[in-house]
């Protein structure tokens, strides 16, 4: 099998939905870096909030612990 014929009925899979042709948007290297950016901070916050859920929960559990309210 020819590897064109392969490449093309590959990506022509990928550009349908439901039978219609999908248009994709190329980002310039600014949006790419600002999306770079923005996910980044997302994750930054995502994971500094489970550290003050952690945190927070550790502090609880030992203010029960040390008040005999564990057991």
């Amino acid at each position: 099998m020819n590897q064109d014929h392969m490449t093309s009925n590959t990506n022509d899979s990928h550009d349908t939905l439901h039978g219609e042709k999908l248009d994709f948007v190329k980002l310039s290297p600014e949006e790419l870096a600002a999306r770079n950016k923005r996910n980044i901070m997302i994750a930054l916050s995502l994971v500094g909030f489970m550290g003050l859920i952690f945190a927070v929960t550790v502090i609880r559990l030992a203010s029960n612990i040390s008040a005999g309210g564990a057991g």
